[in-house]
């Protein structure tokens, strides 16, 4: 979190952009990328300058990378995955990084309503509708 920000980390959900998180994820898979994962690493693989620190954020909050932008290992072990491997070890990440949510709603079976429901907790809530696809999107 940003210095003086009033939002505890418990109270944050993400909000990037999911063809952001997307993008970023797929260049390293396939082609990778520098480590430590900076805003300006990102801007030179084509993520707006407007969306990398909230890209670098969500990494962060998935727990692929640290503060400081270095990989973490469920980033290495995406990498390194099989093809047919790669979709259960993402779904495994975004479980335990949303795991408050996935307690209170199954995003393929309820709604809208739930949905927002469950990310109310989270700051912030001006940015709930973003946070909330971004969950869509990673699932």
């Amino acid at each position: 979190m940003p210095k003086g920000s009033p939002v505890s980390t418990e109270d944050y959900a993400p909000y990037a952009p999911y063809k952001a998180v997307h993008e970023v994820i797929t260049r390293y898979r396939e082609r990778g990328l520098p480590n430590p994962l900076t805003t300006g690493v990102l801007e030179q693989v084509g993520i707006p300058a407007t969306m990398t620190a909230r890209t670098q954020r969500a990494l962060r909050f998935l727990g692929l990378i640290d503060e400081g932008g270095n990989r973490l290992e469920p980033w290495e072990r995406l990498k390194k995955v099989t093809t047919e491997e790669y979709a259960p070890q993402l779904a495994e990440i975004v479980r335990a990084a949303y795991l408050p949510v996935f307690t209170i709603v199954d995003p393929a079976a309820d709604g809208d309503t739930a949905l927002a429901d469950a990310f109310r907790r989270y700051e912030p809530s001006a940015q709930r509708d973003k946070m909330i696809a971004l969950f869509r999107g990673l699932c």
